[in-house]
């Protein structure tokens, strides 16, 4: 079962899904308490109760949101979204697609302090504990991404996670991660996997 805003149930118009995380999560607990012993049931009942319920009222409401921006840009996409239950469903690149490459021009004459980054968000990782970032194809990084992008997931990753290690691009310090997936969305080749790691570990935020 996917809930909350994993399952995209954030009202865009809005900018708001709280309410909606704690309604799917709701529902899914209605699902399992209802067929405990049967999982694929559990899942069939929670997709109904959903499609009941106002989180599918409000995604209706919302909808061709982020496809009519993404299409026609901010200044005309925004008025047009108000129109968007009668729009026809934009086709739109996914993010990865339709990243192209350009240096940004304000960039200051010293590296981001991504050690202090880390260190505010207070993230704790068993150090041993197996990789939860994998890169799918190395030749790709090797061959199309680094040639093209220069490496972009050592530059946006927050974190400081990868690195290039005997000229080969890595998530090198897992431990650090900030669970912001942001390498699994914005790789220009789709080519980054972040999976769960061991519970517990993760972000703590404690002092921003």
């Amino acid at each position: 079962m996917i809930l909350g805003d994993a399952a995209g149930f954030v009202n865009m118009l809005k900018i708001k899904g709280l309410h909606n995380a704690i309604d799917s999560g709701i529902q899914a607990a209605k699902a399992i308490a209802a067929n405990i012993d049967e999982p694929y049931k559990a899942a069939v009942t929670y997709t109904e109760l959903i499609e009941k319920s106002n989180v599918a009222k409000e995604m209706l409401s919302a909808r061709n949101f982020r496809q009519t921006v993404a299409k026609f840009g901010p200044l005309q996409g925004m008025p047009l979204s108000v129109l968007g239950g009668l729009l026809p469903k934009y086709r739109v690149e996914t993010d990865y697609e339709a990243m192209t490459y350009a240096r940004y021009r304000f960039r200051p004459n010293r590296e981001f302090d991504k050690d202090t980054f880390t260190a505010v968000a207070a993230t704790e990782h068993r150090e041993e504990q197996p990789s939860h970032l994998t890169i799918v194809d190395s030749n790709i990084c090797e061959t199309e991404c680094t040639p093209r992008f220069t490496s972009p997931c050592i530059t946006f990753c927050p974190a400081g996670v990868y690195e290039t290690v005997h000229d080969e691009v890595k998530p090198a310090n897992p431990s650090n991660c900030l669970h912001c997936k942001t390498c699994q969305r914005k790789c220009p080749f789709d080519n980054i996997r972040w999976t769960v790691p061991e519970g517990g570990g993760g972000p703590r935020y404690k002092r921003m």
